[in-house]
């Protein structure tokens, strides 16, 4: 009886060792080949995503003179909903109407 328990203890073991390896079931990479389809490893998607995030974003806040800023479809969204006014060392924002210092 302690044989049996020691060999399903050690089988135990080797189970969980080979699925920790991956080694119990084709990886998502294989399944991808086999089904023709693309597969970004995780070490491609975090670069992409470093470079995304290391890449300035376009500006969409509009420019405090009034000039060309933000993004081109948010010009009359901006011009219905704030208007910007710098004076005296203090930036006023008038939004929807209600004046904000």
């Amino acid at each position: 009886m302690a044989a049996a328990t020691a060999r399903a203890e050690k089988l135990m073991q080797a189970i969980l060792a080979k699925a920790f390896r991956g080694e119990l079931v084709p990886t998502e990479a294989e399944l991808a080949r086999r089904d023709g389809r693309d597969y970004e490893p995780a070490s491609v998607l975090l670069e992409r995503i470093r470079a995304e995030r290391a890449a300035p974003e376009p500006s969409t806040r509009p420019s405090p003179r009034g000039g060309e800023g933000g993004h081109p479809s948010d010009a009359s969204q901006r011009d219905a909903s704030a208007e910007y006014a710098i004076g005296q060392g203090t930036t006023m924002i008038r939004a929807r109407g209600v004046l904000v210092r």
